[in-house]
């Protein structure tokens, strides 16, 4: 409750802020609806596949956010060298649930004066800003296993040439993350190793007012595969390659674009990153110092010249982790006082949140072991008792109990619960103890 009263609150200052900057001038040109400003997706041939590690994804696909470990701060900066647009992006990222993240993003920018001219060409003497403020705000949780899904809430405001307006916006998407084991066969690896996203973008896109005519932001549609080599590790120890393609879908132009990237992982801590997307060539660089993650990005256009980018990421604390952790450990002290079930419960959801815990996996595995031979035994002790009371029941008695006890146990073994709890739940004696074994096994098969 306390971290949903602190996400709500986040949301107000947020957008208080959107509407606040609104007036100021920076320098940018729509960072968040067209490339965004991940800069591992930047270098990265503008795939969103490939940065699910970080806050920034929840500007491309929400649904990402469900996949993150850490509460997480992160910020970049980026700069055409030839037309001088720069873009500013700030984000954080918090643990609401167990299973569920929320996020913030603010992203800023513009660019900076630009001269006005005549239809002759001539000088007017005045200049005008282009700038954009764009706020999002996003959840992102746990569908099923491997499946997460994510909303987001945006808000932009533009001014352009001293015309400015608001609007906001939805998108929603879907994701399905990789999973990690820390031992596993070729055959595994084909499926655990593979990732997929799609999201649909401006489902109630912005609207914004410009002198006379309303413009809406056109719906976007994306989609992506991403998949992960992880045989080098064999040669050069915790490395990967990853390999990441995406399309992208634009109602207004009805085009689709196609972005490639690669990223090659060396030593656990050196990311070297290239692709090819929006027909321009990427690369970048990323290095992993542990809480601190410092990427660096280049796009080189012939055309409209190069950008550079710059940013750093910063975890702050492993919440899944820890909470994994606690749940675990509830798990064992539940199972320690014979509650097997709960037990399974709380170490089941601790698995969901670490899955490489192989540790949490085998636990499980054993406990249901354990239940199954204390199940087995404990049924043979109830039939055998049921069957030597039934023998000293009157004889008249004694064959109708005797059948519906018998056609009951047919009908559990088969699979049919509810036939068989109606058959025994026929069985009336004055038998006092007989009666109890019965509600016994009658209460046991309920439960389960």
């Amino acid at each position: 409750m306390k971290r949903l009263k602190g996400a709500i609150i986040l949301l107000i200052i947020f957008i208080f802020t959107i509407t606040s900057l609104s007036a100021v001038s920076l320098k940018q040109t729509d960072p968040l609806l067209n490339d965004g400003l991940s800069i591992k997706s930047l270098s990265f041939g503008n795939s969103y596949i490939g940065i699910k590690d970080d806050v920034s994804a929840s500007v491309y696909n929400p649904a990402i956010l469900g996949s993150l470990q850490n509460r997480q701060f992160s910020g970049a900066y980026s700069e055409d060298s030839q037309f001088k647009i720069n873009n500013l992006f700030l984000g954080y990222a918090d643990l609401l649930d167990h299973n569920i993240f929320y996020g913030i993003i603010l992203l800023r920018g513009g660019t900076g004066s630009i001269d006005t001219y005549d239809i002759g060409g001539v000088a007017s003497g005045t200049s005008i800003e282009n700038n954009e403020t764009t706020g999002v705000f996003s959840i992102g949780f746990s569908v099923i296993n491997r499946l997460s899904g994510g909303v987001s809430f945006k808000v932009l405001n533009q001014n352009l040439a001293g015309y400015s307006d608001t609007g906001a916006g939805l998108d929603m998407g879907l994701y399905w993350n990789k999973v990690e084991r820390i031992k596993h066969s070729l055959i595994e690896s084909l499926l655990y190793n593979l990732e997929a996203g799609i999201v649909v973008k401006n489902i109630l896109g912005p609207q914004l007012k410009f002198r006379i005519e309303k413009e809406k932001e056109p719906l976007q549609a994306r989609g992506g595969l991403g998949y992960t080599f992880d045989f080098i590790d064999r040669v050069i120890p915790k490395s990967h390659i990853f390999l990441a393609a995406e399309a992208v879908y634009m109602e207004d132009t009805q085009d689709v674009d196609v972005a490639l990237g690669l990223e090659f992982k060396m030593f656990e801590h050196i990311r070297l990153r290239g692709g090819y997307g929006l027909d321009m060539v990427r690369g970048g660089l990323g290095i992993d110092l542990g809480k601190f993650d410092f990427n660096y990005g280049f796009i080189g256009n012939s055309e409209l010249g190069n950008s550079h980018c710059v940013g750093i990421s910063m975890r702050l604390k492993d919440l899944r982790m820890e909470k994994a952790g606690r749940l675990y450990q509830k798990g064992l002290q539940a199972n320690n006082r014979g509650e097997y079930r709960k037990a399974i419960e709380y170490i089941e959801m601790s698995v969901q949140l670490e899955p490489q815990n192989e540790k949490a996996v085998a636990k499980i595995k054993e406990i249901k072991e354990v239940m199954d031979k204390k199940n087995k035994v404990e049924d043979e002790e109830t039939n055998k008792s049921i069957k030597v009371m039934i023998k000293l029941l009157p004889k008249a008695e004694q064959e109708v109990v005797d059948m519906l006890y018998y056609e009951g146990l047919e009908r559990y073994y088969k699979g049919d619960k509810e036939k068989a709890l109606s058959f025994w739940k026929k069985i009336n004696v004055k038998n006092d103890k007989l009666e109890k074994l019965i509600n016994k096994l009658i209460d046991k098969v309920e439960k389960e």
